[in-house]
């Protein structure tokens, strides 16, 4: 290892893989470098002890440096540096763990240190009509509204031993006060450890009830009506369809019950690979033993098919190879079939749930197609080893998702995909999805308003050239090709549509970009489609949005403004628009 750390600093390799690159950078870091060169070249090393040591003061002292160096330099850190001039641990913890009572107290003055600063400009206080430029200098130092609770704080200031300690404290300014309070901590040498506890004490206990007093009571009720008031807002009646259960977290629970009904011998396994990922990811040999190879992905908790992507990773690696890292378990040819046959019952389930999770299409009208789908290829299924398997899979499937084959928000979003239509139902079940259709059409006329004419479909629409039949591939497999129909004329413009609508071919891809090009052609089901395709099967692209709102709004970023917050955030999401 202390060679490869060389080589990689002199460049003698080109493409350094591994931790080397990361160990590199940390003993340059905290200047720990030349204790290896030393080691290499005079072979002198010091003892444990000493290293540790050497490490921890290194460590301390470059972090206490650049600590330093980032609040000096930052007009942010003004008033911080009075608070928290050194790196130390904050009394407040010491109150925490003394007193469990005030746990929840201290972990509130810690936030507040870390979100305080000095506005540029002054600022009118609603409480007390006083203007200001900090507010928690305002509200322990001179606001009225909290005066009582100020008056309370400043006994117990002058109970704490000797008299000439209340008589510093009046001494300082109003920032030094306010900052004195937020450290829980004073310059004044108070007589003995007790006296210094019981003010860090009072600093948690008076601190929070002032600013809780501040920000949870109102001096005026009549504004707080008011606010209620104003949520009281009529929604209208055509409300948008709403979402169940999550379809993807669904297919998942589907997927633990297969796993968790199969055979002992397949839980070893499964777990006799786990093993091989976490040693070969650990061991610097195994690593360079399997360099050409694509790099072994370990599996989590909450993604079911990081096991498969684990397993098929292991499968990918030839059987020499992985034999050759040295790992105190291997697989046989046996327990690798076994995993094959697996990975080929769990393979259309990882591409369901992959499809539902996009964000940026269409996913209602999958969920009625895909179950169908996973029951045509489940019953279509020969497996030699996982039988039990199989038929847990085809009982939880029917028993979680068997509901969304009466569900018509999902059953009229499929029939308005113009990708999919009724490619999905056999010859017996057409007629009555269609008729399904037709009657939702009736009750949206009279809400929209419809040109007799828009009903005839210009042949010359710029979707004609993606217009195909072409049979679907993967699990939409089972779908094929409808006949053509032969177009009935009437006088009912939501026939008219339905049957026009369905006796054209079905598109490639792009249903919205359709909808949008032949909402003039088809008035009443672009209606519908703007609601029933709105509809997201899964929860994935909002608990995408919460990772992405938890990477922008960190702890290093508390200054950042609501508005800029949602500015980032549509800039970041909507950045391929």
């Amino acid at each position: 290892m202390m060679v490869r750390l060389l080589k990689f600093k002199y460049k003698c390799v080109e493409n350094q893989l591994g931790f080397i690159p990361d160990m590199y950078r940390l003993f340059i870091k905290y200047n720990l470098l030349q204790y290896i060169v030393n080691l290499i070249e005079l072979g002198s090393f010091p003892s444990k002890i000493v290293w540790n040591n050497v490490v921890s003061q290194n460590i301390h002292k470059t972090e206490q440096l650049k600590w330093l160096e980032r609040i000096s330099n930052d007009s942010d850190f003004n008033f911080f540096k009075l608070i928290h001039p050194v790196i130390k641990l904050h009394k407040a913890w010491i109150i925490a763990k003394r007193y469990p009572d005030l746990r929840v107290a201290s972990k509130y003055i810690i936030d507040l240190c870390a979100v305080v600063r000095i506005e540029v400009e002054q600022l009118l206080c609603e409480k007390c009509g006083k203007l200001f430029s900090n507010v928690l200098e305002h509200i322990l130092y001179s606001c009225d509204f909290v005066l009582d609770y100020r008056n309370e704080m400043w006994r117990d200031i002058i109970n704490i031993n000797p008299i000439w300690f209340s008589v510093y404290m009046d001494s300082l300014s109003s920032l030094e006060f306010t900052a004195t309070l937020l450290s829980c901590d004073t310059k004044y040498e108070l007589d003995g450890d007790e006296f210094s506890i019981v003010f860090s004490k009072l600093c948690v206990q008076n601190v929070y009830n002032t600013y809780e007093k501040s920000e949870n009571e109102s001096g005026d009720e009549s504004d707080s009506e008011s606010e209620i008031d104003d949520f009281n807002v009529e929604l209208p009646d055509d409300n948008f369809p709403t979402l169940g259960h999550c379809f993807a977290h669904t297919l998942q629970l589907v997927v633990k019950d297969g796993l968790k009904d199969t055979s002992n011998s397949l839980k070893t396994v499964i777990s006799k690979a786990a093993n091989i990922v976490k040693f070969v990811r650990k061991s610097v040999n195994a690593s360079d033993i399997l360099e050409n190879e694509k790099r072994l992905q370990s599996d989590n908790a909450t993604r079911w098919n990081s096991q498969i992507i684990m397993i098929r990773s292991i499968l990918a690696v030839p059987e020499e190879k992985l034999a050759k890292t040295g790992a105190s378990v291997q697989l046989s040819p046996y327990e690798r079939k076994l995993l094959k046959e697996l990975c080929s019952i769990l393979k259309p389930f990882e591409d369901a749930t992959i499809m539902v999770q996009k964000d940026k299409s269409v996913s209602a009208s999958l969920v009625v197609p895909i179950y169908m789908g996973l029951t045509h290829q489940i019953n279509e299924l020969s497996v030699t080893y996982n039988n039990k398997m199989v038929q847990t899979l085809k009982l939880s499937l029917e028993k979680r998702l068997g509901d969304s084959m009466s569900d018509d928000n999902f059953l009229l979003a499929a029939m308005l995909d113009p990708t999919i239509k009724l490619r999905w139902c056999n010859s017996s079940d057409s007629m009555e999805m269609e008729n399904k259709l037709l009657l939702n059409a009736k009750k949206y006329i009279s809400s929209i308003h419809v040109d007799s004419e828009s009903c005839d479909t210009d042949d010359s629409s710029p979707q004609k050239k993606s217009r195909t039949d072409s049979p679907a591939s993967g699990i939409l497999s089972f779908m094929t090709p409808k006949k053509k129909r032969i177009r009935h004329l009437s006088g009912d413009p939501a026939k008219l549509e339905v049957n026009q609508y369905f006796m054209e071919p079905c598109i490639e891809n792009n249903p919205l970009g359709f909808w949008e090009s032949n909402e003039h052609n088809y008035p009443i089901l672009a209606s519908m489609a703007k609601r029933f395709l709105a509809i997201l099967a899964s929860s994935a692209p909002v608990e995408r949005l919460f990772s992405i709102a938890g990477k922008i709004f960190c702890p290093d970023r508390c200054r950042l403004s609501d508005n800029t917050f949602h500015k980032l955030i549509m800039i970041k999401c909507n950045s391929d628009f």
